[in-house]
């Protein structure tokens, strides 16, 4: 079990601790506080300006005081993990009450869809008082966000569950590389405390295997690669986020997702 789970998990993946969700965590004024300043600063957030201030971590030194600095605030104040879609399903048969909201990444760069999960009390009765969700707020039963997260999957989209001042979970979402402002601070910008890799990670079975480059597509990592003189998939289990999208896009079912722990190399990597 990794350490995150042995502090948060109560012996399980720490994103299934009913403990986590409690109203006694989503009761705390500061929890309150600090999930509205943080949705407001971003919603305020100009267009570009969050590219512009990114590019600071691609200056030598600086970058690296910055990714520490803002590790240690991500991993206390707003963190995630990748999950695969067995787990967004088993995530959301604990959360309650499940809203819809539109995503806060996408309204940063002038989009607007809503492909965020908001949970509990907290998202229900605060998301309201920011104007990027007023009026666009929906309510879902579990077996409604069951069904959106299957389309989500369907189409590409990463599942990721979300901290608000942790271990309290408060959202989930569906994104991809392109529009997640979590995954590009991990993936572009080296900053690994505000997002984890999954609990699992990708193989292939060769016998199954064609050769189509399907999962290669899928994956929002790039951590599958076919080697055209062999026709075979390679996984780089240390780029793998076990989101299982590739899996899923596989047409003749040949990957399947085995427990990061079990993994010789990737178990070292989170």
């Amino acid at each position: 079990m990794c350490n995150f789970c042995i502090k948060h998990g109560a012996g399980k993946k720490w994103y299934l601790n009913m403990a986590n969700y409690s109203r006694d965590l989503e009761k705390d004024p500061e929890r309150r506080q600090v999930f509205l300043k943080f949705l407001e600063e971003l919603e305020k957030t100009p267009v570009g300006k969050i590219d512009e201030q990114l590019k600071a971590f691609r200056i030598p030194v600086l970058g690296n005081i910055l990714r520490w600095k803002y590790g240690r605030y991500f991993e206390k104040t707003h963190c995630g993990q990748v999950v695969p879609i067995e787990d967004a399903i088993a995530v959301l048969n604990i959360a309650n009450p499940i809203v819809r909201v539109p995503c806060i990444c996408r309204h940063v760069y002038g989009k607007k869809e809503k492909v965020c999960l908001g949970f509990g009390l907290i998202s229900l009765n605060l998301v309201d008082k920011l104007s990027f969700a007023r009026g666009h707020i929906e309510q879902l039963t579990a077996d409604e966000a069951k069904e959106f997260v299957r389309k989500c999957d369907e189409r590409g989209l990463v599942h990721t569950v979300w901290t608000i001042k942790t271990p309290y979970i408060f959202a989930m979402c569906q994104c991809t590389h392109r529009d997640c402002l979590g995954l590009r601070m991990r993936l572009d910008y080296g900053v690994k405390k505000i997002l984890r890799m999954g609990e699992y990670v990708s193989e292939v079975d060769i016998d199954e295997f064609t050769g189509c480059g399907e999962c290669v597509e899928a994956c929002q990592f790039k951590a599958l690669s076919v080697s055209p003189r062999v026709g075979r998939a390679t996984v780089d289990s240390k780029k793998c986020f076990g989101c299982g999208l590739c899996r899923a896009f596989c047409p003749v079912k040949a990957i399947n997702l085995t427990p990061r722990l079990q993994h010789s190399v990737a178990r070292s990597v989170w």
